[in-house]
């Protein structure tokens, strides 16, 4: 089962209810199968039979990938993938793709190669798939700027087609809150350099789209 052997297996199993016998907390131990072999655990997840509500989001990024480089680097995931039992997939991409020049229509497309890639992933033609642009980013040329600012527009391209497709407008919401050119003060708050962000500004995005994607907190 190891990872590092020519030919793997990646298997998934959902035990019974654990037996609490009256204590409030337990410690469980995963372990392979043989001595003589090692056995790669990627991952465990608890979940509640008495309360099963709840958001899980397990975070499959990598830093500084396009949409482009995640089709060209991760052809064959789809053993794991499903094994993690997604019930949706989140796409957030944007600053990296204009900083390598992608136009919005290049954009568009890859990003529905993308689509259709992780969906033949976990086996599931309609996996919903949840779509989030990128908020502005410092460092463009006027040229890129004007295309950058097509990308959401492509992104709500792709939902108008596929009503499995959530959008969410990240660039505009983030605009709205003064994450935008002619706020460089703003943007010191939320921005360490041209791309990435702040813990401040991580923290806001997040926020922000998670508002927009559940509803308000009660």
């Amino acid at each position: 089962m190891s990872l590092t052997e020519s030919a793997f297996k990646v298997k998934s199993v959902m035990t019974a209810p654990l037996p609490l016998n009256g204590k409030r907390f337990l410690q469980l131990e995963l372990l392979g199968n043989m001595n003589s072999a090692l056995t790669d655990i990627i991952g465990a997840r608890f979940m509640s039979d008495q309360c099963p509500q709840g958001l899980v989001i397990q975070d499959l990024s990598a830093g500084g990938l396009s949409t482009k480089e995640f089709l060209d680097t991760y052809g064959e995931a789809g053993d794991l993938f499903r094994a993690m039992g997604f019930d949706a997939a989140v796409l957030h991409f944007g600053a990296n793709d204009i900083g390598e020049g992608s136009t919005a229509e290049s954009f568009r497309a890859n990003t529905e190669r993308l689509i259709a890639r992780i969906r033949s992933w976990s086996g599931k033609p309609d996996l919903p798939i949840i779509l989030m642009s990128d908020p502005y980013r410092k460092g463009l040329t006027p040229a890129q700027e004007t295309e950058y600012a097509r990308y959401p527009g492509a992104l709500r391209a792709i939902a108008a087609s596929d009503p499995a497709v959530l959008v969410i407008n990240s660039r505009r919401l983030m605009h709205d809150q003064g994450w935008k050119a002619d706020q460089p003060t703003r943007l010191s708050e939320v921005l360490l350099d041209d791309v990435h962000y702040t813990p401040r500004g991580a923290i806001e995005l997040a926020a922000e789209e998670m508002r927009v994607l559940l509803g308000p907190a009660p």
